[in-house]
């Protein structure tokens, strides 16, 4: 056996576990595409419709493990996840699509993923905003016309285009009134003489950070980022979960319990 050949086979019986994990859990979890999944955790429960998980996982060159030998080189460089009708508490959103990047498994059986950045685009429909707007204290209504603006009706009568601008470092939205009508009919400047209104950003779990938010024509879409994160996963419970019978699969969030 050559120098070469003894370094490519030690590398692979060192990457071996991690390997065998990352394939594993690639495995998994495209069994559970078509299915409801619900993700349970100590306070809250989420349910989605998964429609599409896509793993970007290149074998790393010769020339990369000889580099970096052992299991940091066995990354996926990108997973790709489409989903529909997120619900959670009192809220949903209609679609939801995750981009995690430079993801990296550790083995056990609790297994340790680390990834970042996280990229969430999520789009609420016409109907699905009525309902969030018919929830806020007094009740407005809004309606989604594009070009980055919508139509909000203040009180009966009274009724504004304005656009919305996201200020990350503040956390909070501000409302741009562009043009005001009165009982149907439009007031040429009026809307100079309406302050911008400003909604306050919740606090967001796992330092998610909101980048953009665009009105379109019958849709809201939200563009968010998790910079880094790190998430315990049970295999043997994605497993189980997998071979469940129904459409429905239930997943308890690994450690989260002791976690939280």
């Amino acid at each position: 056996m050559t120098p070469a050949q003894w370094l490519e086979a030690a590398d692979t019986l060192a990457r071996l576990p991690t390997r065998r994990v990352v394939e594993l859990v690639e495995a998994v979890a495209s069994q559970l595409v078509g299915r409801e999944v619900e993700i349970r955790s100590r306070d809250r429960s989420v349910t989605v419709n998964l429609d599409r998980i896509h793993f970007d996982h290149p074998e790393p060159s010769a020339e990369l493990r000889a580099v970096f030998p052992g299991r940091d080189v066995e990354a996926i460089a990108l997973i790709d996840i489409a989903t529909s009708d997120v619900r959670w508490d009192d809220r949903c959103v209609d679609r939801l699509e995750i981009s995690v990047h430079d993801v990296r498994l550790e083995p056990g059986v609790i297994a340790r993923l680390t990834a970042g950045p996280v990229e969430l685009v999520a789009e609420a429909d016409q109907p699905t905003v009525d309902e969030w707007a018919a929830s806020v204290e007094g009740g407005i209504r809004v309606r989604l016309t594009g070009d980055g603006e919508g139509t909000v009706r203040l009180r009966p009568g009274v009724s504004a285009r304005v656009h919305p601008e996201l200020a990350v470092e503040e956390r909070r939205i501000r409302f741009h009134v562009r043009r005001v009508w009165l009982l149907g009919i439009p007031i040429p400047g009026l809307h100079r003489r309406v302050r911008p209104r400003e909604v306050d950003l919740p606090d967001l779990p796992r330092d998610l950070q909101i980048t953009g938010i665009e009105p379109r024509p019958g849709t809201l879409r939200v563009r968010a980022v998790i910079h880094s994160m790190r998430e315990p996963i049970a295999i043997d419970q994605l497993v189980r979960a997998a071979s469940t019978v129904g459409s429905h699969v239930v997943l308890n969030r690994a450690g989260r319990e002791a976690q939280d």
